[in-house]
């Protein structure tokens, strides 16, 4: 036991001096008071309620503590949890900020916040069926790209090369007759990301389906009119249309000028 005692004791006595000289320093230093902005978080709100009034998104705490702790609060504020999981009926009710609600390192302690209290106006969420009028209007870029990607009018088409060409490790020669498909050409994986999925959200990139360059269809853009004109009065006419419960989902088919071979709707017949 006594060998066990004094084995390695310069160690042990240098260890000792060292936590007692960091206690002293830490214990020693003189507390200062200072102010942190610290984040608002609303947890646990009743699906049944939303939040009726303005939030406050930050609140400035007085600590009070030695320095080193304070900085490290100031550097990495901890976030004032308010609960609401108590809350089960409308109307306002006040938080109190207190050291329930943040979270503080050992040594700092919570003077006041400010503001001190959060009023909060709670209010019943009621579904409610409104009716609304569908417009085609400003439509996204990448809404009317993916469209006409996922279903151009046209699937191929028949050209001519003008001079030697070498396509994805083939050379074709002039005057050779082609058949370019143009509904594989827009879902080229090399080009879209993803592009079997419909996403009207994803950036718009150009495509072929009205063709490129000097064979660009010259009707594309009267095609685009049309089809907004159309969207809109069919909307206007019949606000409740809707696919067929329990129908088959419509597929375009074709090769040319394509087109769902039918598209059983509901609605309800207007004066």
């Amino acid at each position: 036991m006594r060998r066990l005692l004094f084995r390695n004791l310069g160690w042990k006595l240098a260890a000792l001096a060292a936590s007692c000289l960091l206690w002293v320093v830490i214990n020693g230093a003189n507390d200062l008071t200072g102010s942190v902005s610290a984040p608002v978080q609303y947890r646990n709100l009743p699906a049944n309620l939303e939040i009726g009034n303005e939030t406050a998104e930050q609140v400035h705490l007085i600590l009070r503590g030695p320095s080193p702790l304070l900085s490290r609060a100031a550097a990495n504020p901890s976030p004032v949890v308010l609960d609401l999981s108590d809350v089960h009926a409308p109307g306002e009710k006040t938080f109190s900020i207190t050291t329930a609600n943040v979270r503080l390192p050992g040594g700092v302690t919570l003077e006041r916040a400010v503001p001190g209290q959060i009023r909060l106006r709670l209010e019943r969420l009621l579904p409610k069926d409104v009716r609304v009028r569908v417009r085609m209007e400003h439509v996204p870029a990448g809404m009317r790209a993916v469209v006409e990607e996922m279903a151009p009018p046209l699937l191929t088409i028949n050209r001519t090369t003008t001079r030697e060409v070498e396509l994805a490790g083939v050379t074709i020669g002039p005057g050779e007759s082609i058949t370019p498909h143009i509904g594989s050409a827009n879902h080229d994986e090399t080009r879209w990301d993803d592009p079997e999925s419909f996403d009207i959200f994803r950036p718009a990139v150009p495509h072929i389906a009205f063709a490129h360059g000097p064979h660009m269809c010259l009707g594309m853009h009267l095609a685009r009119l049309e089809t907004r004109a159309l969207l809109n009065r069919v909307f206007d006419r019949l606000p409740d249309i809707a696919l067929q419960p329990g129908d088959d989902d419509p597929h375009i088919r074709g090769d040319v000028f394509r087109s769902p071979t039918s598209l059983p709707v509901t609605f309800s017949p207007s004066a």
